[in-house]
Order: structure tokens, then C-alpha cells, then sequence
């Protein structure tokens, strides 16, 4: 089945022979076993490759001094570019992120990504709360769920696909199976 997904995510750059190359940027400090967690999630859902590039600082327009938080969107921009040639990059922090959702100006949140675009970030800084899952984990399917935003896709409401909306809550991404339901494996 991972195949298929690769196929179909190849077809988007026009030749199956081409692997997509995405790319994974560090924001701050980041521990290298989470890097490579999510790398290697990436790699099993997507069936693309992955470049891990050096870290570098969070950007300082991003930061949003009155929560101690760094703005997701412009984080997005930031990561847009990159250089390289990258058809994604994902960032990742450990610092807590935050967008304007749903009439609220600064809700913190796991992860963002365009939908679709080439770039999605994520943060480990709510996902190491107790639960039945570790923060690696919860970082890899958030990793999946914002990456699959970048290929267009929505929300879904299938129970436990990895692209369920999680509405704030850990629960939806501690009872998600981690992989793309048929109906997602089927849009991309």
C-alpha cells in the first residue's frame, strides 16, 4: 500500500522515476531522536525521501512576546524559504506555537501546514502530556497530519485516520491509528 501512496505522490511532480525530496528543518533546539522519529514516519507513510537540514534560530519576527510563543503562519513563511530544492519542508521546535483560530487570536496548537503548499511545522511542546502515547509518537502523526495538509488534504472524519481534526485535544491524536485512511490514501 505504501507504494501506491508513492506512486501517487510522485505522479504530482510528473515522472515516477523522481523522488520527492522533503526536508526536514530543526527551529531551535530539537533532540535528534524526535528528528529521526519523524523522518522515519514520514518515510513509512509517504514513501518519499527525507533530508534532515542543520538547525537554525527561530525566526524573531515570529515571536509573539506576550504568550512566549512563535506564530505558526509566519513561521510557514520562514520555512517557504528554504533553500534548496525541496518540494516540502517541515519545521520542527520544541517551542510552543500558536495561530488565530476560530475568533481566537492565539491559540496554541501542535501543528500547522498549508493546505496545499509546500510547507507545514510542528511543535513537541503539548504533545508530552501523559497518555498511552510517547512524545515522539504524538510528534510523528502530527508530522503525518500537517504534511498531508501540504498535499491538499482536509480534515477527515474518519475515527483515527491520522488526518482527523484533533480540536485541541491529545486525545484525538493518542487514539488515532497513524496512517491515512482509505478515503486520504485515495485523494492523494
Amino acid at each position: 500500500m505504501i507504494f501506491a501512496i508513492a506512486i501517487s505522490i510522485f505522479c504530482t511532480l510528473g515522472s515516477p522515476d523522481e523522488t520527492m525530496q522533503v526536508a526536514i528543518q530543526p527551529l531551535g533546539a530539537v533532540p535528534a531522536k524526535s528528528i529521526a522519529a519523524v523522518k522515519q514516519g514520514l518515510v513509512r507513510t509517504y514513501g518519499i525521501e527525507v533530508s534532515i537540514l542543520k538547525p537554525v534560530a527561530l525566526p524573531k519576527e515570529a515571536f509573539h512576546a506576550p504568550r512566549n510563543r512563535y506564530r505558526a503562519e509566519k513561521l510557514l513563511t520562514f520555512l517557504g524559504e528554504t533553500p534548496g530544492s525541496y518540494a516540502k519542508v517541515l519545521g520542527i521546535t520544541a517551542r510552543d506555537i500558536s495561530t488565530t483560530k476560530d475568533g481566537h487570536k492565539d491559540w496554541g496548537l501542535f501543528g500547522l501546514g498549508q493546505m496545499p503548499g509546500n510547507a507545514c511545522v510542528l511543535s513537541s511542546f503539548r504533545l508530552g502530556r501523559k497518555g498511552p502515547k510517547t512524545r515522539d509518537q504524538r510528534l510523528t502523526e502530527v508530522a503525518n497530519h500537517e504534511l498531508g495538509h501540504t498535499f491538499g488534504l482536509d480534515h477527515c472524519s474518519t475515527s483515527r485516520c491520522v488526518m482527523a481534526d484533533a480540536k485541541g485535544s491529545i486525545k484525538t491524536v493518542d487514539i488515532s491509528t497513524g496512517n491515512l485512511c482509505g478515503k486520504c490514501k485515495d485523494k492523494l
